[in-house]
């Protein structure tokens, strides 16, 4: 299973819950990855597991959306990796709900879908899934989405321009990307779809490799040592960054807390020089007791999810 794969398996597991992001999400994957033939929609993702967590989206929305229309006939479908709407009343009521507009058989997006933040943040979700690829930190960083034409990629650009995220669009073949290489970037876009374990990993090998090339840098410096000082900073950053995502830093203790703080703002320095930074000062044994109490914090959130 690819890193790509893995991310969007968790992105699926948390559906939309608000309509009016029902309605910016399920715009994205029309979108990005619908096209309308002869009165029906034909939506072609390649994974099975979006393809039915879409075809249950589709049939969620309507369902609710015309509940109290007797015989409501769906046939949503899903045939050698295509799901289809075919009926001709549920393709315009589709349409209409989600006003979306067609031009050549492409559903091209209302702006009006996207005002809250919220709906923007379902919007990408729905375009990464349909169309979206992210790479493996230890391999490299990169993340990009790929369009049948440049006006969706120049979309989806604008869109995002709110959580100041900035792509650069490039054309291979037929299609146009939309991708990122900054590390930041991308862990800001993993955060905004929800990715909570998969953001953590791009932190921790992000962080790592900048701890490695450090120590790289410092000639002076005894390299081994300074190897242990990143990994043992890489690991104390996970089970901070865990403990943020599962329950919040506020959670913790007053001097847990301003450890956790510090470590997050100084990941490069030793236990000496971080108890040097608190007020009134620590030594050694005192942060690494800290470190140590949030350790056992973390470890009892892996345990409760096993």
């Amino acid at each position: 299973m690819s890193f790509s794969s893995d991310t969007k398996k968790e992105i699926v597991e948390k559906r939309e819950k608000a309509e009016h992001c029902r309605i910016a999400f399920l715009s994205g994957i029309l979108s990005s990855a619908g096209y309308l033939k002869e009165n029906s929609i034909n939506i072609r993702i390649e994974k099975d597991y979006i393809q039915k967590y879409v075809e249950r989206s589709l049939k969620d929305f309507l369902r609710i959306r015309f509940k109290d229309e007797e015989n409501l006939s769906l046939d949503i479908f899903i045939r050698d990796g295509v799901i289809s709407v075919s009926n001709p009343e549920t393709v315009r009521k589709l349409i209409t709900s989600l006003k979306l507009s067609c031009e050549d058989g492409r559903l091209v997006p209302n702006r009006v879908n996207f005002q809250k933040d919220c709906c923007k943040r379902a919007f990408f979700k729905a375009v990464f899934l349909a169309a979206g690829s992210v790479t493996d930190p230890e391999k490299g960083y990169h993340l990009e989405i790929a369009f049948a034409d440049k006006e969706m990629a120049v979309f989806l650009c604008e869109i995002l321009s709110r959580f100041e995220i900035n792509f650069k669009i490039i054309q291979r073949r037929n299609e146009y990307i939309a991708y990122l290489k900054d590390s930041d970037d991308i862990v800001n876009c993993l955060s905004i779809v929800c990715a909570s374990s998969a953001m953590m990993k791009y932190e921790n090998v992000r962080i790592y490799k900048e701890l490695v090339n450090s120590v790289n840098r410092g000639v002076n410096c005894d390299t081994a040592n300074l190897n242990r000082i990143a990994v043992a900073a890489a690991n104390e950053i996970d089970d901070i960054r865990l403990i943020e995502s599962e329950k919040g830093l506020d959670s913790l203790p007053d001097s847990l807390r301003e450890i956790a703080d510090l470590r997050l703002e100084n990941p490069y320095i030793s236990l000496k020089e971080l108890g040097e930074l608190i007020n009134p000062p620590i030594g050694k044994s005192g942060v690494n007791h800290r470190l140590r109490r949030i350790k056992l914090l973390a470890d009892d959130i892996r345990n409760s999810k096993l």
